[in-house]
């Protein structure tokens, strides 16, 4: 009888494997208590799934228990394995990381960049002039790929934010310089960007030649003896 149990139990820790979980073990007399089989829903609400649960807690049928305590002490047995692709729904595993990134880190930017070029529908320069409607879309892209438990939306998101600020800044410098050919763009938000870009480099140009100006002029007022720094910032100001 022992040894079927066994059988039973390999069975079910190399399916949920097959899933994408890790299998871990509770005492039974909680985990079986009738009305407390947990869901997946219930996985993706648990933060953490308690090594030792103690004696603390007694559950009995004048005491049943709490949803919240269903999830922290029932849920079971079922953690995502981070990496794996999830066999119901064919997603990745996903978690936040340390400095702005995923684990498993590499690919979800691979991903991201992909995202950013297939959808790039007008001459956004920069991340912040992207409208918040398409970084919208594009995280919802990148939600068809990765999936995570949901107590980490937030985080998910806010690293998303990041890395496509990073990724899109990397991409206009190699269209910029010439690096990239910039095939994946319509002509014509190709030609908006070189027109934007030309007027910042006009504007950059402009700006360091009115300082010089401004520091020439300044020398020009020189009459002898020595100034301070204060009037000579001054004299700046009023040329």
């Amino acid at each position: 009888m022992a040894d079927n149990n066994s059988r039973g139990t390999s069975r079910s820790q190399f399916q949920s494997r097959a899933r994408g979980y890790v299998q871990t073990s509770f005492p039974q007399s909680i985990c079986n208590t009738p009305g407390l089989a947990a869901s997946h829903t219930d996985v993706e609400l648990v933060p953490s799934i308690p090594q030792n649960l103690g004696g603390t807690t007694t559950l009995t049928s004048t005491q049943p228990p709490s949803r919240e305590l269903l999830s922290e002490q029932c849920v079971t047995s079922l953690l995502p394995i981070l990496g794996t692709t999830d066999s119901a729904d064919k997603k990745i595993w996903l978690a936040p990381g340390a400095k702005h990134d995923y684990l498993p880190s590499g690919g979800p930017s691979k991903v991201i960049s992909k995202i950013i070029e297939s959808k790039f529908d007008s001459p956004w320069p920069t991340w912040t002039k992207v409208p918040q409607e398409v970084r919208n879309m594009w995280f919802e892209e990148f939600k068809k790929t990765y999936k995570w438990l949901s107590q980490h939306n937030l985080i998910i998101r806010s690293i998303f934010e990041h890395k496509g600020s990073v990724i899109l800044k990397n991409i206009m410098s190699k269209l910029r310089r010439g690096k990239d050919k910039g095939l994946w763009i319509t002509p014509d938000v190709k030609e908006e960007l070189h027109t934007h870009w030309v007027r910042e480099e006009f504007q950059k140009k402009s700006t360091i030649a009115k300082q010089n100006r401004a520091v020439d002029g300044g020398a020009s007022l020189y009459t002898g003896g020595s100034v301070s720094a204060a009037v000579h910032h001054d004299r700046m100001i009023i040329i």
